[in-house]
């Protein structure tokens, strides 16, 4: 009889380990969560605990010291918590207090302003950049181009390069500093002819920061700091934060070997497209501001029918499918609403703003480290998102619920007119037909492109690490500029990036710019006062099957003359650096590269 009880003892026991553990897996595994949850409508309930799951899992899995994360449904907050550590090496830990940086999630606040002006007739922001900065000049290798407008430049159709040629520590020309970003561009290319195709600029956005600086009388921080955050409800929140909020802002981190690496926190001088600070109750009151369509106490801050017109795309047609709002970027595939979004990324700091406008619906996150790629936590944040829009009784599209409407891959005849090398993110993949079917060589192995309708094919392989990368659709367009195909690749339906023909070297340019291989030091353009060692880095030029390639930057390099090469394919596709054959620098906007050894003037 003892051993029976002793036996029913020890089954308990395992039996209780069992339901522990299993709760445990649930708990770092969400994706086995069943997918057709209980929904109540107007209860939450299910969407928060699915949403700390994942969170638990996104921290343990990635190596997140701290994950800031909101849900807001009209004027009501329906959850907001801070897990982890602001701070590693002083052992602080986060909270809803804590200040983070936003990064380019700045980029909207400084558009709101703008579109301010806009509404207050101080600005029409389809008129020449030139007529309200009369000082403002770059050079070009375009000719008979539109002029870049406030519009262009809000949407990212603006053909301005990413950044200016200021490193974002040269604070030299405090308090005017925006307008030394400005003022840089003159030693700079545009990337492409204005309104051309989609291209991300954080020069454009501090070119409107020093704009709203000149309408309004006053510098870009002071006034948006005073007059703009506070009248939003924003009161933790800053451009340029005091010295009272230092040790309240989270330190960004990177994470390799078992070790969390701090980065070096300094304020950016970009400040209209990267330096806002914020708080995730005050990131709160501004989705809560959004979704009273701009109304305050004091009035109607903005328009409803302004901020409708930021929301909806701008420039989008078949050639150039990136979806962007004025500032924001935006969606109408994957959750069959309308959602608007944005990213920031920083100093190892990054973060997501996402809403649905219409149903009034929003999130918003932070965490701080780069060891986790952005398109994750987009994805998390669709997926809550999602949740949320089922809670009010929403229904998402067939696709998200499994159920992928079919096509039937066809035969396609004229498949030998898209084989070539294309640059996609500072890599090579080579397309190429084999048995009458259309390939496509790209690490993991080799993959089959299915005709579908038009010009657009899938991406089907038996490779079972090909199954992370979800449903790839891909489309061919003519690119009008450079006369070669250029490709749209889709992930789930959703525009994700392009792939442009690679530039290949001839063999009598090969010998030319063979001198270009080997390691460089990284130096600023224009010296700063606040710079410590003026040496911040290091690149390699590498010669690759004819390709000229930069990889810190993932950049394949086009000569285009003896002293000019174009970067394609990547973020900074477009635009130009500078060889000097004499000294053999290399220039390119905010850095000029150098051999070692040699002396650098």
């Amino acid at each position: 009889m003892r051993r029976t009880a002793s036996l029913k003892v020890i089954f308990i026991v395992l039996l209780f380990l069992l339901v522990l553990a299993a709760l445990m897996w649930g708990f770092v595994r969400p994706d086995i969560f069943q997918k057709t949850p209980p929904f109540s409508r107007g209860d939450y309930s299910y969407a928060i605990h699915h949403a700390e799951n994942r969170i638990s899992y996104l921290m343990t899995e990635y190596h997140l010291p701290c994950f800031a994360f909101a849900m807001v449904s009209d004027q009501k907050v329906i959850y907001q918590a801070v897990r982890g550590f602001q701070d590693l090496q002083q052992g602080l830990e986060a909270n809803l207090d804590t200040v983070f940086r936003l990064c380019s999630i700045s980029k909207v606040f400084t558009a709101l302003e703008i579109m301010r002006l806009y509404e207050e007739g101080l600005v029409d922001i389809d008129l020449p950049l030139s007529k309200y900065i009369p000082y403002f000049s770059i050079k070009s290798r375009f000719r008979d181009e539109d002029p870049v407008t406030l519009r262009k430049i809000l949407a990212h159709r603006s053909g301005l390069p990413r950044n200016g040629c200021l490193l974002p520590w040269h604070w030299d020309g405090q308090p005017e500093v925006l307008e030394d970003v400005v003022r840089s561009l003159k030693y700079s290319y545009m990337a492409y002819p204005p309104g051309y195709r989609y291209k991300y600029s954080n020069v454009g956005f501090d070119i409107l920061g020093h704009l709203i600086e000149k309408k309004r009388k006053k510098l870009f921080p002071e006034y948006m700091d005073r007059e703009v955050l506070p009248d939003m409800e924003m009161e933790e929140s800053a451009f340029l934060p005091g010295s009272d909020d230092i040790g309240r802002i989270a330190r960004g981190y990177s994470y390799g070997n078992g070790t969390f690496l701090p980065y070096g926190q300094y304020e950016l001088n970009q400040m209209a497209s990267a330096n806002l600070h914020s708080t995730i109750p005050d990131m709160c009151d501004f989705m809560r501001f959004l979704f009273r369509w701009g109304q305050v106490e004091k009035g109607q801050r903005i328009k409803g029918e302004t901020l409708e017109m930021m929301f909806q795309p701008q420039y989008s047609w078949p050639g150039d499918p990136h979806e962007n709002g004025l500032a924001w970027r935006t969606d109408t595939h994957r959750l069959s609403e309308l959602t608007v979004f944005h990213h920031g990324i920083c100093m190892g700091t990054q973060s997501l703003i996402a809403l649905m406008p219409e149903k009034k619906q929003g999130i918003v996150l932070i965490c701080n480290s780069s060891s986790v790629d952005d398109s994750i936590l987009l994805e998390f944040g669709f997926e809550i998102l999602g949740l949320m829009l089922q809670t009010i009784g929403g229904v998402l599209p067939m696709s998200e619920s499994g159920q992928q409407p079919s096509v039937s891959p066809r035969t396609f005849s004229d498949k030998d007119q898209y084989e070539g090398k294309y640059c996609l993110d500072g890599e090579i993949i080579e397309l190429f037909v084999r048995s009458e079917d259309l390939k496509v060589k790209i690490e993991p192995g080799e993959m089959d492109l299915l005709p579908l309708e038009g010009r657009r094919f899938s991406l089907s392989s038996d490779l079972e690490s090909f199954e992370r990368f979800g449903k790839i659709e891909v489309e061919f367009f003519m690119d009008e500029m450079s006369n070669d195909w250029i490709i749209h690749i889709f992930r789930g339906g959703i525009y994700t990036g392009t792939a442009i023909k690679c530039p290949v070297l001839e063999e009598t340019a090969l010998e030319q710019w063979r001198k270009l291989e080997g390691e460089y030091e990284a130096y600023p353009r224009f010296e700063s006062r606040f710079t410590g060692e003026k040496r911040f880095g290091r690149a390699e030029i590498m010669l690759k099957d004819n390709f000229l390639l930069l990889p810190s930057h993932r950049a394949v390099l086009m000569p285009l003359n003896d002293t000019e090469l174009i970067i394609k394919g990547g973020l900074f596709d477009g635009e130009t650096m500078l060889y000097d054959p004499v000294t053999g620098y290399i220039t390119w906007q905010d850095v000029v590269y150098y051999r070692p050894g040699k002396p650098f003037h």
